[in-house]
């Protein structure tokens, strides 16, 4: 999906800078084809109802959503509190 939507991305951008953008702004995709072959090297598999911590006092858990295949609903558990940075 990542692959097809930066290669959408892509293609409106190139029809916004023939057509042109309101303001003069060049139209960017979000995301590059370059991008998700990064992201493919960095993402790790979570499998359902299986805690991970992702953060020193952050836990996560993924549950089955069941109404679209392979979604999932976040649980995220802190158990630590960090104060603000100003």
């Amino acid at each position: 999906m990542l692959t097809d939507s930066a290669r959408i991305q892509a293609e409106e951008a190139h029809v916004l800078r023939i057509i042109g953008v309101p303001g003069g702004k060049e139209a960017q995709p979000a995301y590059t084809g370059q991008d998700v072959e990064q992201v493919f090297h960095q993402y790790v598999a979570v499998p359902y109802q299986e805690p991970r911590e992702i953060l020193p006092g952050v836990t996560l858990k993924l549950a089955n959503a069941g109404h679209i295949l392979g979604s999932a609903m976040v649980h995220l558990r802190f158990t630590t509190i960090v104060p603000s940075i100003r």
